[in-house]
């Protein structure tokens, strides 16, 4: 599994769903992904999304912030409506 999610990607071992950022290659040719995160759900993979372009905004009160997740929590779940439950 490879998606794309604006700036990031959410892909799957056998046994976790990965964030990270676009793939790219070694040396040798062989793909792999840029600081990767693990979550054992698609759940808690969203959140983490959340949390990273969160940490990465450029907002500067907290009247922004609470924005900046508002709209990023919105973005999310129209993204992921329906996957393992949600709503």
């Amino acid at each position: 599994m490879d998606i794309k999610i604006g700036k990031y990607w959410l892909s799957s071992d056998s046994r976790n769903y990965i964030i990270s950022k676009p793939p790219q290659k070694d040396k040798r040719g062989i793909k792999f992904y840029p600081n990767q995160t693990y979550y054992s759900t698609i759940p808690n993979a969203i959140n983490g999304l959340l949390e990273i372009l969160l940490k990465k905004s450029d907002v500067t009160t907290l009247t922004e912030l609470l924005n900046e997740h508002r709209e990023l929590t919105r973005s999310l779940s129209e993204a992921f409506k329906g996957i393992e439950g949600g709503k």
